[in-house]
């Protein structure tokens, strides 16, 4: 449920920030914090209630990458992200994206990885920072 919220989320992030008033980018960044603070508490419940499953561990990080390219874009919109560097990102996670497909057509388990897990907190917090209202 947590994760469906996530992908929620993204709606009011997306048209908030494309109205582009400072109290529009304040409502984007609340929507989004509580995205990604979702993100957080959704895994530490699964491993908590041992709730992980190979469900969770494709549908979760794609979640993130929902919330994340498309808040992304919505800022190169406006032109507070560049675009080059959400080219970038978009094109590497397309790859892992890929990659996580072709295992679980495997029936094989893809796992978050500590480092996949700091680079998804590098980027909400990233794109939250963009979020906020130019000072």
């Amino acid at each position: 449920m947590l994760t469906i919220a996530r992908v929620l989320l993204v709606a009011p992030v997306v048209v908030f920030t494309l109205k582009r008033t400072d109290a529009s980018s304040w409502i984007a960044f609340s929507a989004f914090a509580v995205a990604a603070l979702t993100d957080g508490f959704d895994g530490f419940l699964a491993r908590r209630m041992q709730l992980v499953s190979p469900a969770g561990q494709l549908w979760d990080p794609l979640a993130d990458k929902f919330l994340v390219l498309v808040s992304m874009l919505a800022l190169v919109v406006v032109g507070r992200f560049p675009a080059w560097a959400a080219a970038v990102i978009l094109v590497r996670e397309a790859a892992v994206t890929a990659l996580r497909l072709a295992a679980e057509r495997r029936r094989r388990g893809f796992p978050a990885s500590r480092a996949g897990k700091l680079k998804t907190g590098a980027q909400l917090l990233a794109v939250l920072f963009y979020i906020l209202p130019a000072a």
